[in-house]
This record gives C-alpha cells, sequence and structure tokens, in this order.
C-alpha cells in the first residue's frame, strides 16, 4: 500500500493548528523543544492528520479512503519507525533522557518521602502498642 508521504500533511494550516489540529501541534512543540515525542504522539498526529485528509480532500489518494482500523495499523508501524529514527538525533535522545532521568528522581523523592512518613506512622502505632519501632535510620 502507497502513499505519498506528504499527503498526510499537506492540509497544516500553521494559523489553526494549535486548536483544530490539537495532536500535530503536540508533536510540534516538542520537536521545537527538542523534546522526543513517544511514538504514540506520531501515531495520533498522524491519525488526525489522516483523518483530516479523508474529510477536507474531494478525491484522495486510495489510503484514506481505507477503514481506520486498516489506517491505524499502518501508522502505528510509521510511528514506529519515525520514533526510532528521532531517538537516532542526538539532542533529541539526550534532552530526552535528562528528562526520564528528572522525572525518575522526582519519583523517587515522593516515595521516599511517602515512605518516611508511612514509617512515622507505623512507629507511633507500635509505641502505642508498647511494641520496638522500626528502624528508621535506615537510609532510604
Amino acid at each position: 500500500m502507497y502513499v505519498n508521504p506528504a499527503a498526510l500533511f499537506s492540509t497544516v494550516e500553521p494559523s489553526t493548528t494549535k486548536h483544530k489540529r490539537t495532536c500535530y501541534h503536540n508533536v510540534q512543540q516538542k520537536l521545537i523543544e527538542k523534546k522526543l515525542p513517544t511514538q504514540n504522539d506520531w501515531h495520533k498526529a498522524f491519525l488526525e492528520s489522516w483523518h483530516n485528509v479523508k474529510k477536507t480532500v474531494s478525491e484522495p489518494q486510495p489510503f484514506f479512503l481505507l477503514s481506520e482500523q486498516t489506517v491505524s495499523d499502518e501508522l502505528t508501524k510509521l510511528a514506529k519507525a519515525t520514533y526510532e529514527v528521532c531517538k537516532q538525533n542526538e539532542k533529541l535522545f539526550k534532552s530526552h533522557v535528562i528528562d526520564t532521568i528528572d522525572e525518575t528522581k522526582e519519583t523517587v523523592d515522593v516515595i521516599e518521602g511517602d515512605l518516611k512518613e508511612l514509617i512515622k506512622k507505623l512507629n507511633q502505632q507500635k509505641i502505642a502498642d508498647k511494641q520496638q519501632p522500626i528502624d528508621s535510620t535506615i537510609d532510604l
């Protein structure tokens, strides 16, 4: 099955992209910010573009006449390939890795705080029940 790649984004209107083409805009913004769009971001943008072409082009290519499920399966493959190519871009990749590390650190910090609070509550209960408290000097 062949479709001219330009057909997916041939109808993008920059002035209305943010409000009418939100998935496309999301991918565009991530790329501008040197962020790595996910495979799902790409799939949504491609599918959104397919829908847009399907409803706005009077005589679309045969690809735009297929069922949404068939097209979605094909666009999933395209999204995966696009994501893989984007990961090879050093700037996008480094930014993505640093963001992921930062997010992971934030999550770990929240979990650590929650665990300390849980140990404190358990110790209060143990003390009330006259049991040995949990060693809170464990380095979380």
